[in-house]
């Protein structure tokens, strides 16, 4: 599962991805380099596009995002 696939998975997880990337833009105050998102990618920390980011294998099939929040796999019931 992408990490496209997976904030897309249903209406409360792209809401609380979009809530993210909100709150993360109003805190950097217009400065792009206070941004923490797109995460940056392993300990070296090497930055990726949205494009990049969106299109890779989530992990754990989760999403980590500021502020210790996350987005995870949700099962299907049915």
């Amino acid at each position: 599962m992408t990490n496209l696939e997976l904030i897309t998975q249903n209406a409360q997880t792209l809401e609380d991805f979009l809530e993210a990337v909100q709150d993360d833009a109003l805190e950097a105050e217009g400065c792009s380099y206070e941004l923490h998102l797109p995460p940056t990618i392993g300990p070296e920390e090497i930055a990726v596009t949205w494009k990049e980011w969106l299109g890779m294998e989530a992990e754990d099939e989760m999403v980590c995002l500021p502020n210790g929040r996350t987005i995870e796999r949700w099962e299907s019931r049915w």
